[in-house]
C-alpha cells in the first residue's frame, strides 16, 4: 500500500508540494524495523526517545521523518515537525490504510473492570444476530479466519489500523474492542471512528 507523503501529512502541517512525489509504503516507530520507503515517526517514550534513533532509521531507508519540532540535521529527507508525534502516528496510520473504521460499526468498551466480559457478550450477541463481528482485547483477536493471537489490550495505532483494513477487506461489519486507559493516553484510538462507546466503571 503506497500513499504520497503529502496525502498523509497535509492535515497535520502545511505540506510542501514536493511531498506529492514521495511515496510512503509503511509507517514505523521502531528504527530497527524501518525498511526503504517507510515514514519514521520519532515518538518520545518513558525509556527511549525515538529522536535518538533517527540516524538509524535513515540508514535503514526511511523516506521521511516526523519529529516533535526540535531541530534535527537530517537532510536530504523531509522532516515534518508536529506538536505531538503520538497523535501523528494515529492520524497517518489511518490515512495510510484508507480510514477503514469509517466503513465499520465500531463499539469501544473502556473502564477499570469488566471490559473483557462486556466485549465478549457484545460480540457474541452480534454474531448470534448474524453480523460478521471481530473482537479485539485482552483475550487477543477473535475473528473468523484469524488465528487467535495475544496482543496488548488495545494494539498500537499502526497495527490497529492495519487490522481494521483487513477486517474490512474480509467482509466484517462490526468490531468490538476493549480500549485501555493507556490506549487513550497514548492516542492509539484517536483516529478510530467509534459508533458506540461503553463505559463500565471507574475504581
Amino acid at each position: 500500500m503506497n500513499n504520497s507523503l503529502f496525502s498523509l501529512v497535509e492535515d497535520l502541517v502545511q505540506a510542501n508540494k514536493s511531498y506529492k512525489k514521495i511515496n510512503i509504503s509503511g509507517i514505523k516507530t521502531d528504527s530497527k524495523q524501518v525498511t526503504p520507503g517507510d515514514l519514521f515517526i520519532a515518538v518520545p517514550g518513558e525509556n527511549f526517545d525515538g529522536h535518538d534513533f533517527i540516524d538509524q532509521a535513515i540508514d535503514n531507508g526511511a523516506s521521511a521523518v516526523i519529529t516533535n519540532g526540535r531541530e534535527m540535521n537530517i537532510d536530504p529527507i523531509p522532516q515534518i515537525k508536529v506538536a505531538n508525534p503520538r497523535k501523528a502516528v494515529s492520524h497517518v496510520s489511518s490515512k495510510l490504510f484508507g480510514n477503514p473504521s469509517k466503513d465499520l460499526m465500531v463499539i469501544g468498551i473502556t473502564g477499570t473492570n469488566g471490559k473483557t466480559t462486556t466485549a465478549y457478550l457484545t460480540a457474541q450477541t452480534l454474531i448470534n444476530a448474524g453480523y460478521k463481528t471481530a473482537q479485539i482485547g485482552t483475550t487477543g483477536i477473535i475473528a473468523e479466519g484469524f488465528e487467535q493471537t495475544k496482543t496488548l489490550t488495545t494494539p498500537d495505532a499502526i497495527n490497529l489500523q492495519n487490522l481494521f483494513s483487513k477486517f474490512k477487506a474480509l467482509g466484517f461489519t462490526h468490531i468490538v474492542m476493549e480500549v485501555s486507559s493507556h490506549a487513550l493516553d497514548q492516542y492509539r484510538v484517536a483516529d478510530i471512528k467509534f459508533d458506540i462507546a461503553v463505559f463500565t466503571n471507574l475504581t
